[in-house]
């Protein structure tokens, strides 16, 4: 009797033990169902600047919640399509690289499975280029202060510059930072040359510039203003002429003309964003009215139109910043 007790004993434990193996089975098949039933499906289609479709690229994916998040990878087909699945609260940041190509990078929002085209831009010709960001002070208002793009600089008797590309003048009051209004021209050298404005492209593309300069469609002079008024009452007044949409500008620079006014030497480049100015203090600024401030790619050889820049290839030394092409 007491054998057959013990027996029986030992079958009910053996049989609890497999019930408590299937229930744990069962959940994890289950978290595993759910898993998949909460995640999506982001498949990409990679196309080159003619909208065919680019085979080999990696693709990688990062799907962001607000506790950690899911990572995934994979390499587009013939068709330069990839799908990759992950489960997100807070969007997906994807990357496309690929040799020979400028890395592309987007968030991709939404809480569908979606199929994202995404642009993949060809290294063309990259070169090298005078590349920096200058902050230049005006010592004095309504005066023409011609600035050198080769050295950087204002051109004497205000700075080391040797030949004037580009006139800036400016005019302005500052009497408190919500109190102010300033009024900066810009003008290319010979009448001729001068700005053209990019527009975001939208892409999601490194290089987002043109490879090319056009050769024609300048303005060879441009005025911006810049007011703010305080009110009694409220935040007041703020006026600008600066466009927020301008991705940046397209520049031509004149620099030899013949007899019968046609152009013989120009230089081209591109200003990255768009120009900040602002009125000082005279009294709290060493003299300075005012101050401009921009980003500018020169190509260095004359009549050439590439401003396709090669990263780390800038012909300015000492500049610790790499500049994106």
């Amino acid at each position: 009797m007491r054998m057959d007790l013990i027996s029986k004993g030992w079958r009910r434990g053996q049989v609890t033990k497999v019930c408590r193996i299937l229930t744990f089975l069962a959940l994890v098949l289950t978290s595993t169902a759910c898993t998949s039933l909460i995640g999506r499906t982001i498949t990409v289609k990679v196309v080159d600047g003619e909208g065919k479709p680019v085979d080999g690229a990696k693709v990688g994916m990062g799907f962001y919640r607000s506790h950690g998040g899911d990572q995934g990878e994979g390499i587009t087909n013939e068709e330069g399509m990839v799908s990759i699945r992950g489960n997100d609260t807070l969007g997906v940041r994807t990357s496309v690289t690929k040799n020979g190509y400028y890395e592309s990078e987007t968030r991709i929002g939404g809480d569908a499975s979606v199929e994202e085209r995404i642009l993949l831009r060809e290294k063309q010709n990259p070169i090298s280029m005078y590349v920096q960001e200058v902050s230049l002070n005006f010592p004095e208002e309504n005066v023409k202060m011609g600035f050198d793009l080769r050295a950087g600089d204002w051109v004497a008797p205000w700075g080391d510059g040797n030949e004037a590309h580009i006139y800036f003048s400016f005019k302005g009051d500052k009497r408190d930072p919500f109190n102010k209004k300033g009024f900066v021209s810009i003008e290319f050298a010979n009448g001729k040359g001068g700005l053209k404005r990019v527009e975001h492209p939208g892409i999601a593309s490194f290089h987002k510039f043109p490879y090319k300069a056009p050769e024609n469609g300048y303005t060879n002079s441009v005025n911006h203003v810049l007011r703010r008024d305080k009110a009694k009452e409220g935040l007041g007044s703020y006026e600008s002429s600066l466009k927020p949409d301008t991705f940046g500008y397209i520049f031509k620079v004149v620099t030899k003309i013949n007899a019968k006014g046609k152009v013989e030497e120009a230089y081209y480049g591109k200003i990255r964003d768009d120009f900040v100015f602002a009125p000082l203090k005279p009294q709290e600024n060493n003299g300075s009215h005012g101050f401009i401030r921009f980003t500018y790619y020169l190509n260095p050889e004359p009549n050439d139109r590439n401003i396709e820049f090669a990263r780390g290839s800038n012909l300015f030394e000492n500049v610790e910043y790499t500049f994106p092409p």
